[in-house]
C-alpha cells in the first residue's frame, strides 16, 4: 500500500525525469509531443548517437515545425549541432537514424555533397541550414524524442 506522502514523491520524481535526460534540461514544444534536448560538448557523430539516452535519439527533423522548434532553441547561437541524418550506406542517398527516408529538407545553398562527408549539421552560421560534415569532426548535437509522446502521470488524490 502506498502512503499520499509516497505517492506525491513518486509524482515529483517522474516530472524531474521527464523534464532532465542526463542532467540536461528538455525543451518541449506541440504540447509535450516534441521535446529536444541541446549538448553543446562537440564530439563525433557515432559519439553523439551514444549521448543521446533514455528513449532520446539524435533530432530528426520531417517538417518545417520541427526546424522553427530547433531555431527558436538555438536563438543566438552560431556553432554547428548534429541531427540524426546521413548518407553513409549509399552515397547521396540520406536516411534518417530511424530508418525514414528524407521527406522534407532544408539544405544550405552552400551544401556540397562531397565523399567523406556523410553527417549532417544545423549550420548556426548559416541560419541553421542543414550542411554536411565529416562524421570523424567533433561538433555539439540534438537529441530528441522524435515524436514519441511524453505521458505526465497525474495522480489526483
Amino acid at each position: 500500500m502506498f502512503s499520499t506522502q509516497h505517492i506525491a514523491n513518486s509524482k515529483l520524481i517522474l516530472l524531474i525525469l521527464i523534464y532532465f535526460v542526463n542532467g540536461y534540461q528538455c525543451a518541449c514544444y506541440g504540447g509535450g509531443v516534441r521535446c529536444y534536448t541541446v549538448h553543446s560538448g562537440k564530439v563525433k557523430y557515432s559519439q553523439a548517437q551514444s549521448g543521446c539516452q533514455s528513449g532520446y535519439g539524435l533530432v530528426e527533423i520531417t517538417s518545417p515545425q520541427i526546424q522553427t522548434d530547433l531555431e527558436t532553441e538555438l536563438e543566438g547561437q552560431t556553432g554547428d549541432y548534429y541531427i540524426g541524418l546521413t548518407d553513409t550506406d549509399l552515397e547521396g542517398t540520406f536516411v534518417w537514424e530511424s530508418g525514414a527516408t528524407l521527406t522534407w529538407e532544408n539544405w544550405s545553398a552552400s551544401y556540397q555533397n562531397n565523399n567523406g562527408q556523410d553527417c549532417v549539421a544545423l549550420s548556426g552560421s548559416d541560419g541553421f541550414k542543414w550542411t554536411n560534415k565529416n562524421c570523424n569532426q567533433k561538433t555539439a548535437y540534438i537529441c530528441s524524442n522524435n515524436g514519441k509522446y511524453v505521458f505526465i502521470l497525474d495522480i489526483s488524490l
